[in-house]
């Protein structure tokens, strides 16, 4: 051969560009015309240009044909990949493959033909089980394992050999089944192969396997979990429960020796499949072993103290689906009762309570007691008074709080007060001694203390009232940044810099940000986020930084938002959850990043989250894809749903559409969109973690999740980027040579879908959006892609009807002219010197500002597009399309762009002027400004004055920099 696998991947790395590979593949080819390498380059370029992904399935087509045939593994897995690609271009909208098909498998029969060695044999199925398993073609799969099996697999490869047939089978089979129903049939083939998948589990797990295949039976706990995971599947939990009921003696033993993870097994089965009657047997019959090892007469109490502290922590799972069960099983308060006289009858037998064991059981008591009713004030603050010292003890009880009366609260408010000042009086006593440990350790438990009341506080006056009282909020600020300033002095600030005396503080601010609207409560606490990461000096308070992040990114200070982040040190497995705080959006608010000292590149840190998303998926895949003899089919139902969710991350695909608009905003050449197919866009998988930035309202998360404060990226959002924004610029500005819209044939129809089956529920589809985005396409890209779909009535565009084209035009010319309005006067008010009408800078006016620059851009190259349709008079839209149609539309986005660069400038020119003035005057206004001021030194909050004022001036020379054409 002309050509081995390394001069192939050379050729390729050489020549990036698919056209001129192409042409240097075609010329190396008149040489040497069956020369395999050749032709899979030649067919590997043809898949990158537009429409010739027929041709490049013909040429790989053709490879499975060669005498003497392919052998290299590597060759012969880069073409089975590259003949999926070619199908998926050629069907986009299909879903995943189950089989290569017939003709390109025959390259691997041929290869084995040819192939003498069993060994080498064994390598090549092994090569097909990984390529198809990375391509999710599981038919493929199943076929590799059997024909391994035929070639003789050595004894200690067996097992997982028989077992990696199961899942294949068991997984191309579901693959079958989605495939029939999205077509609306039936497939019989698919479920007989089902219950061959079933029979083999079962011979694996009985005693029916002949004597020279024991090495195939179930013998850890690990393959009952496999077992589960195959009768869950195909919905059959209740057969799995009536085998696990009468165990082969093999099997018994391993019950035995893990008989609590067996049973926590057993319970997740039951539960899945409805049986509570089972599930509620198993779990007495667990409760009865801790009780009766509390026995006063035959018992042990130190063992029932350990058992009982297990069944409230690691398997409180116990308690849950006991619960639940008693739920299902009895009417009215019969469940209730029966479940508070067995716990009753348990935690008699107990002990008395000691501090190692009382916070697991008295968050159990609690539950039982909520879900029996109303958790009693007696039992929470005697919780309280146990645990007052833990950290956590405020995130233990703001459900059990949340769910006891107004009244209630106010007494367990009132009394948690005074347990504190009795702390405080106390401490008053112990300063006059000489003992200054002892003192110290005071400080320290009454700073605790008033930390959880101050929390429990915010709960009251914040989170469960629907009307928050501004001047109580503000009285709180104070309260909260005054324990704060004395755990400074008294316990250092490298300790309490991050104290949550100062995080109630921040979210009291925030929220007071939410109900007013005024921008001082956002600087304030911006300011004393700064001031406290400042202290900081060895960065370990990681969630207060993002918290900063989110904070100075909401009033549009990237600089800040961004140097916060890098304190942050993200964790690679970590920015799939928490990529967010700092990058969604970001395009619409900081494309251009920031120079200085506090530089950044938004397009570098989008491309970082996605690379590395990108490399923990090839981690993984070295963990799953290994070769056929040692894959490790007890944990590849996990790492397959794991890869899945990377593969198909929400925060990979907004850091895609973030890094496209920045390319489109910041002038340079977008990328292709990565081949992601419908299925990946179908489910696409949400890891972020919303509840990552820290808080103290009543869920169960504690974060700013009910607040405008986060503001998530929803799967909708990226329907829509995908379907409308992208392939309106795409058409427009010829991004991707027509390719773009045929591509979004799949994307569209399933956009409609989700905007259809709103519609039918009544819901609304703003919560999908934020405020200026949901604004944006209603008013614009919505009868933008109207237009365009009528000018290219054969593409299927995700269009929403708006009526007649003359409606829509009279619509959008309607929204220009609000826009001209809006900016004229906005230039007038800009040069305003009254101090309050001062203009504030917030996230909200940059979205506004380059997202309405990205649609005057498109609606700009719209009227460059319709042009040519005013100028044939024969054109049937010309009638809407004509010259003084084009000439209106011209003139109002240029007009429009010019009036909102004066309008940018005045903003600049004002903050120039005495920007640094207003922002220290929002920083100091009101009383919690005023106790801001007796924390900070003026000169300090002088220079955060003045460096906020040169980064939002910063902000808004971005959008300066954005070019109409």
């Amino acid at each position: 051969m002309a050509l081995n696998w390394d001069r192939f991947q050379k050729f390729q790395r050489e020549n990036p560009i698919p056209k001129f590979a192409l042409d240097k593949a075609s010329k190396n080819l008149k040489k040497n015309p069956k020369d395999p390498y050749l032709l899979t380059w030649k067919a590997s370029a043809l898949l990158k240009l537009s429409g010739r992904a027929n041709e490049a399935q013909t040429i790989l087509t053709g490879l499975s044909q060669l005498q003497p045939p392919i052998t290299d593994l590597q060759l012969l897995s880069f073409i089975y990949s590259s003949v999926l690609d070619a199908i998926r271009q050629q069907h986009p909208g299909a879903l995943a493959q189950v089989s290569v098909g017939t003709e390109a498998l025959k390259a691997w029969q041929n290869a084995a033909k040819a192939l003498s060695r069993r060994k080498a044999k064994l390598d090549l199925w092994s090569a097909l089980f990984v390529a198809a398993m990375k391509e999710e073609c599981w038919e493929d799969a199943k076929l590799a394992t059997v024909q391994a099996n035929k070639e003789g697999v050595e004894s200690t490869f067996k097992k997982s050999m028989y077992y990696s047939r199961i899942l294949a089978s068991q997984l191309g089979a579901e693959q079958k089944i989605e495939i029939a129903k999205k077509a609306n049939h039936d497939d019989p083939g698919s479920q007989i192969q089902l219950t061959v998948t079933l029979r083999q589990m079962q011979e694996a797990y009985g005693s029916s396997l002949k004597p020279t295949d024991e090495i195939l039976q179930v013998s850890t706990m690990s393959d009952l979990h496999f077992m589960a995971a195959i009768y869950e599947r195909q919905g059959r939990g209740k057969e799995l429960l009536q085998l696990w009921a009468d165990p082969p003696p093999a099997v018994k033993k391993i019950i035995d020796g893990a008989y609590w993870d067996f049973q926590k097994l057993k319970l997740k089965v039951a539960v899945d499949q409805g049986e509570w009657q089972l599930v509620n047997s198993t779990c007495s019959g667990l409760l009865d072993i801790v009780h009766s090892a509390g026995n006063p007469t035959d018992g042990d109490p130190s063992k029932a103290r350990d058992n009982m502290f297990s069944v409230c922590t690691i398997y409180w799972t116990v308690w849950k689906n006991l619960m639940d069960a008693a739920t299902h099983l009895y009417p009215g308060e019969e469940g209730s009762k029966k479940l508070w006289n067995l716990f009753k009858g348990i935690s008699d037998t107990l002990p008395p309570r000691d501090k190692t064991t009382y916070r697991a059981f008295g968050l159990t008591r609690l539950s039982v007691e909520a879900y029996c009713g109303t958790p009693s004030l007696d039992s929470v603050f005697g919780f309280y008074c146990d645990c007052y010292r833990n950290p956590n003890c405020f995130r233990d009880l703001r459900r059990f709080v949340a769910l006891l009366t107004p009244e209630d609260q106010r007494k367990f408010h009132g009394k948690i007060s005074k347990h504190a000042q009795i702390l405080g009086s106390r401490l008053k006593k112990e300063d006059a001694s000489e003992d200054q440990v002892k003192v110290q350790e005071y400080t320290r438990e009454w700073h605790q203390t008033e930390m959880t009341v101050l929390k429990f506080e915010l709960l009251m006056i914040a989170s469960l009232v629907t009307d928050p009282d501004v001047g109580v909020l503000e009285d709180f600020v104070q309260n909260a940044l005054r324990l704060w300033g004395f755990q400074l002095d008294a316990e250092g600030t490298e300790d309490m810099c991050d104290s949550d005396s100062l995080l109630v503080a921040l979210e009291a601010l925030i929220r007071l940000f939410e109900i007013t609207f005024h921008p001082k409560y956002l600087y304030q606490a911006a300011t004393l986020m700064r001031y406290s990461l400042a202290l900081d000096k060895q960065r370990r308070g990681k969630s207060m930084a993002l918290l900063s992040t989110r904070l100075h990114l909401r009033l549009g200070l990237g600089s800040f938002a961004f140097e916060h982040y890098n304190h942050v040190q993200v964790k690679e497995m970590l920015h799939d959850n928490v990529a967010w705080v700092a990058l969604a959006r970001i395009s619409q608010s900081h494309p251009h990043g920031a120079t200085g000292s506090r530089s950044f590149s938004p397009d570098g840190e989008l491309k970082k989250v996605i690379t590395t998303i990108q490399r923990m998926e090839d981690k993984i895949d070295d963990l799953l894809y290994t070769d056929m003899q040692r894959f490790i089919y007890d944990k590849a139902f996990d790492l397959i749903e794991l890869k899945q969710r990377l593969r198909t991350s929400l925060t990979k695909q907004f850091c895609i559409v973030e890094r496209r608009r920045i390319a489109r905003l910041t002038g340079v050449i977008v990328e292709p969109f990565p081949d992601l197919s419908l299925r990946e866009h179908e489910d696409i998988s949400d890891n972020c973690h919303w509840d990552a930035i820290p808080g103290f309202n009543h869920t169960i998360s504690g974060a700013f999740g009910d607040y405008d404060f986060v503001r998530p990226v929803t799967k909708y959002s990226i329907y829509h980027f995908r379907t409308i924004t992208d392939i309106v610029n795409g058409i427009l500005f010829n991004e991707t040579q027509g390719l773009a819209h045929f591509k979004s044939m799949p994307f569209a129809r399933k956009y409609m879908k989700l905007h259809e089956a709103a519609e039918a529920e009544g819901s609304d589809e703003q919560k999908f959006f934020t405020f200026c985005e949901y604004r944006l396409i209603q008013r614009y890209w919505n009868p933008i892609a109207c237009i365009l779909h009528m000018v290219h009535p054969k593409e299927e565009l995700a269009v929403i009807p708006l009526g007649s084209l003359e409606d829509v035009l009279n619509a959008l010319f309607k929204e220009l002219e609000n826009d001209e309005k809006y900016f004229r006067q906005g230039c007038l008010d800009a040069t305003d010197t009254s101090f309050e009408r001062m203009p504030h800078l917030t996230e909200d006016v940059l979205n506004i500002m380059y997202g309405r620059l990205e649609i005057y851009r498109v609606l700009n190259r719209l009227v460059d597009y319709l042009r040519p349709i005013s100028k044939q008079h024969n054109h049937p839209l010309h009638k809407h399309f004509d010259v003084s149609v084009c000439d209106r539309l011209a003139g109002f986005v240029k007009e429009i762009y010019r009036l909102q660069r004066l309008y940018v400038q005045a903003i600049i020119d004002r903050l120039s002027r005495t920007g640094v003035a207003h922002i220290r005057a929002q920083i100091f206004a009101g009383p919690t400004g005023a106790m801001i001021g007796e924390l900070i030194a003026d000169e300090t909050l002088d220079w955060y004055s003045k460096e906020y004022c040169d980064s939002a001036i910063e902000a808004l020379k971005g959008i300066l920099k954005v070019q109409l054409v």
